[in-house]
């Protein structure tokens, strides 16, 4: 099962992981998850497109939480940093 991701550009750190769905834009400036609902409290009207980057990955590593583990490097060459 894939696990949606939102990690800031510059730190490298993952904000955000969970939901099932696509990202798509959400205005010209900003992205969000296609199927999210308002119990997601998703920021609205999503996330920064110049500072942060939706990233799908098949699953998470042992250690991994939301705003310490870092993602490092890029599509298909990925580390992961806890």
């Amino acid at each position: 099962m894939s696990v949606n991701l939102v990690r800031e550009k510059e730190s490298n750190i993952i904000e955000y992981a969970g939901g099932n769905g696509s990202f798509v834009d959400a205005g010209d400036d900003h992205f969000t998850i296609d199927e999210a609902t308002a119990e997601w409290n998703l920021p609205n009207p999503g996330w920064d497109k110049g500072s942060r980057e939706g990233i799908v990955v098949d699953d998470l590593p042992v250690g991994f939480n939301v705003g310490t583990s870092k993602l490092l490097g890029t599509d298909g060459n990925y580390t992961w940093e806890h």
